[in-house]
């Protein structure tokens, strides 16, 4: 017989598809999509902190291991945190947090899984484990779900994080969080921009200026006019914008910010609605 507290429920499913739909609207530009799930995934289901990190996967003598390459956090997190939470990315190896490296090693290729820590590690192991003691003490954390994608040797970890005191994950939230990732896979290759492409969000001052003056139909000397600066001086900025974007014309860069522009257009009308939630009874998720 199965679990009851691991059916998925009509509302939960909406609320998945709602958020897929809404990445898809957003995937022009890598980072917004990102932050955007991030910051929903925290409201969905009640954390205080989630992180989508992207791994090289190497096996290894002692196992899996798994490089961080790319990271994306969100959340109620102080600078401080901030700095342990990168440290712990770049230095700690995946075999340290038992609930992320038992989930990538049960984990088949090209498949997702996910699961609480309760779940998946006995009290005393998690208590010992150097992710529990070095990080999450330090950081103020408690209880984590984490969800994993194996895709050659690739791996994709969603790590989402309560606060100390809070209630403790359950085996639905972890259905819901398997159900997204499965999902958000399908449409990754085709919907989504990688983070290897240039974002809105991280361009300097300057080169956002230059980009959105060319969006507004300014040609190099007009914008180095209304910028104080030389024509040479754009047409330099110009070039970065094409090794940025990887592309070989204005034409081409036009297009990509514009619809990097939609997407922050509507991004920020999504954070003046309401936020939406998976409804949480304690006899699911406790």
């Amino acid at each position: 017989m199965s679990n009851p507290s691991c059916r998925l429920r009509n509302s939960d499913i909406r609320t998945v598809y709602l958020l897929l739909g809404e990445c898809c609207e957003l995937g022009a530009d890598p980072l917004v999509w990102r932050q955007h799930m991030l910051l929903r995934i925290n409201e969905i289901f009640s954390c205080v902190a989630s992180s989508d990190i992207m791994s090289v996967l190497h096996i290894s003598k002692t196992g899996l291991v798994a490089i961080p390459c790319q990271v994306a956090s969100h959340g109620q997190i102080t600078r401080e945190q901030t700095t342990i939470l990168s440290h712990c990315c770049e230095q700690m190896p995946l075999q340290d947090n038992p609930l992320g490296y038992r989930l990538s090693m049960n984990c088949p290729d090209n498949h997702c899984q996910a699961g609480h820590r309760r779940g998946w590690v006995s009290n005393r192991d998690w208590e010992r484990c150097s992710w529990s003691v070095n990080y999450l003490q330090s950081l103020k954390w408690g209880d984590n779900l984490i969800g994993v994608v194996r895709k050659a040797k690739n791996l994709r970890l969603l790590n989402l994080a309560r606060a100390r005191g809070d209630s403790h994950f359950g085996a639905r939230a972890g259905a819901v969080l398997q159900l997204f990732l499965s999902e958000l896979e399908k449409i990754s290759e085709t919907r989504l921009s990688p983070m290897t492409q240039a974002s809105l969000t991280n361009l300097s001052l300057r080169m956002r200026q230059v980009l959105l003056a060319l969006a507004a139909g300014d040609n190099e000397k007009q914008i180095a006019i209304k910028l104080s600066i030389s024509r040479s001086t754009v047409h330099e900025y110009v070039r970065r914008l094409y090794a940025r974007y990887g592309v070989a014309s204005r034409g081409e860069l036009l297009v990509r910010a514009a619809r990097q522009l939609h997407a922050s257009k509507i991004v920020n009308e999504y954070r003046t609605q309401e936020a939406f939630y998976f409804e949480q009874e304690p006899s699911a998720l406790l």
